[in-house]
């Protein structure tokens, strides 16, 4: 089957390196039918991006992963996306020394994502680039800003080594400091109609509930090809 070409302003950061307490063990390599999770989210992101970077805590284990993904540390332990997404900025600043860099943007996601949506954040990223004004396109839903799910232009780099080297550590301290566009969750149904690239697996029991819905809109897919 052939897909939309990547664009090659746009890279995926995938981070991985949180304590799962809620879960009880790694979140990355929870299996999900016949893959883990983090295999998954890579996956199912690659398609819209030119890269993938996932970002993982410095004694971490991962899942195999295929050789074109690059897989870094975090610099500084227990940061959270925050520090992740720093991380990563460096690592492509300094694969990226061209002038195009400057139109750079990076799609932020995590590994408890199971239903990501690679048509949603391509239309995240088109919205950002006929914003030349923004440097975040971020999503809100029931009242809640999405931070990670959201695409954001490489110019932001500078704000954030600024909120880090202060001290913060929370995404949502990052939104405040930029100019963001919001996009309410009702425009992107025709991507994904029940908005599942927003949910992701904090426990057993989400875990659970995401596989019971996959499954059923697997077998609803069959039925519908059969008839």
């Amino acid at each position: 089957m052939s897909r939309c070409p990547a664009d090659p302003s746009l890279a995926a950061i995938i981070v991985c390196g949180g304590r799962s307490v809620r879960m009880g063990t790694d979140k990355a390599s929870l299996m999900f039918g016949d893959e883990t999770l983090l295999q998954r989210v890579c996956r199912l992101t690659r398609p819209a991006v030119q890269s993938v970077v996932v970002v993982a805590a410095q004694d971490q284990s991962l899942p195999p992963l295929s050789p074109e993904i690059r897989i870094i540390r975090d610099q500084v332990a227990g940061a959270g996306p925050l520090g992740g997404l720093l991380t990563a900025l460096e690592e492509l600043q300094q694969r990226h020394r061209d002038p195009d860099l400057k139109r750079m943007a990076v799609w932020l996601g995590c590994c408890d994502s199971p239903f990501v949506n690679a048509a949603v954040i391509r239309e995240l990223h088109q919205r950002l680039r006929r914003l030349p004004s923004m440097e975040a396109v971020v999503v809100q839903h029931q009242g809640r800003l999405h931070p990670l799910n959201a695409v954001y232009d490489i110019r932001m780099l500078p704000t954030l080594r600024t909120l880090f080297s202060d001290g913060e550590r929370r995404m949502m301290s990052l939104l405040d400091q930029l100019p963001v566009s919001i996009v309410p969750g009702s425009e992107l149904t025709a991507f994904d109609p029940q908005l599942r690239f927003l949910e992701n697996v904090n426990s057993p029991a989400d875990l659970d509930d995401a596989w019971r819905k996959w499954t059923a809109e697997e077998r609803s897919s069959g039925q519908r090809r059969v008839h």
